[in-house]
């Protein structure tokens, strides 16, 4: 790869990061996975020849910083809502499981626990 073509893969690496962070922000997944594997093929790509990519990477390493650290922050927070949501459906289903019966029911089956 060459200097210009590193260069050029280096400024289409920081605007794929930034539109990922901007897809995972907007919950737009579909659009997000896309870009995921558009960045891994940059990535790849820069990666056989890295004393060619070194300065394009070095250029645009706050950018990409940024945007990552954008995309974490948005994902650990939607983790944090998800084991929130769990623990309310594990609330509801001890709840549940405490009115439910201990056996199940089956046809001429007589409770007597009266």
């Amino acid at each position: 790869m060459s200097a210009i073509a590193a260069e050029i893969a280096g400024r289409e690496l920081i605007r794929v990061s930034e539109a990922l962070a901007d897809a995972i922000e907007r919950d737009a997944l579909d659009e997000a996975e896309r870009l995921l594997a558009a960045r891994q093929t940059l990535l790849d790509g820069l990666a056989q020849s890295p004393h060619a990519a070194a300065p394009a990477l070095r250029a645009g390493a706050a950018t990409i910083a940024a945007a990552h650290h954008r995309s974490h922050t948005v994902l650990l927070a939607r983790v944090g809502r998800l084991r929130d949501e769990l623990g309310t459906l594990a609330t509801g289903v001890t709840a549940m499981r405490a009115y439910a019966p201990v056996e199940p029911l089956a046809p001429g089956f007589l409770d007597r626990r009266d």
